[in-house]
C-alpha cells in the first residue's frame, strides 16, 4: 500500500531511523548545485532577462561554505558511497539545478550516525545538510522525503510496517 505523511516526526526520529535502516539496503540523498541551472532553467531565466531587462538577474552565486560543509559530511561516509550521480533530476524528478546523487548503503556502521545529525526527517535540506534523505530496499525507493515541502511518501509497505510505524508517531495517510 502506498502512503503520505507530513508530520515531523522529529520526538522519535531515531527510533524512525532505526526501523527505516533495519527494512533498507541503501538510502539517497543529492547535493543541490544551485549556481548549476538545468537547460530548462537556463531558458527560463533567459525569457525572463528578456521580459525584464530593467532587472539584473545575473545573481548566481557559488555558496563555497556549503560545499564545504558537504565535503564534511561525506567524509566519514566515504566507503559507504555505492555510487554518485550528476543529473538535473532526483530519483526521477526533474530539478531545475544539478543534482549531485549519492546511493548509500544502509548497512554501513557510519550510516546511522550520519542520519542522527538531522533532528528530523524534513531536517534533510539546504543549506545545513544535504536534501531529502531517502530510503530503498532491493533498489526499489519505499520511502521518499520532499524536505522542503515537509512531506514524506511510502510505497509498497506492509501492513506490519504500517503498523511499527504508527507506534512510532508517524501519520500516516493513504495516497490517493
Amino acid at each position: 500500500m502506498n502512503y503520505e505523511c507530513t508530520k515531523n516526526i522529529a520526538e522519535k526520529y531515531k527510533d524512525f531511523i532505526d526501523f527505516a535502516l533495519s527494512v533498507s539496503d541503501s538510502i539517497a540523498f543529492h547535493i543541490v548545485h544551485y549556481d548549476i541551472l538545468s537547460p530548462e532553467m537556463l531558458k527560463m531565466r533567459e525569457d525572463y532577462q528578456k521580459s525584464h531587462p530593467e532587472e539584473s538577474s545575473d545573481n548566481i552565486v557559488v555558496n563555497h561554505e556549503y560545499y564545504e560543509k558537504m565535503a564534511k559530511i561525506i567524509k566519514p561516509i566515504e566507503e559507504a558511497i555505492i555510487s554518485k550521480e550528476n543529473a538535473f533530476s532526483y530519483l526521477g524528478y526533474g530539478y531545475g539545478y544539478l543534482c549531485e546523487t549519492y546511493i548509500i548503503d544502509a548497512q554501513h556502521p557510519s550510516v546511522r550516525k550520519l542520519l542522527l545529525i538531522a533532528d528530523s526527517m524534513f531536517g534533510w535540506k539546504y543549506p545545513d545538510l544535504p536534501e531529502d534523505v531517502s530510503f530503498f530496499r532491493q533498489g526499489k525507493c519505499w520511502l521518499r522525503n520532499v524536505a522542503h515541502e515537509n512531506m514524506m511518501f511510502f510505497e509498497n509497505i506492509t501492513n506490519y510496517e504500517f503498523e511499527l510505524l504508527c507506534k512510532i508517531g508517524v501519520e500516516l495517510y493513504p495516497d490517493e
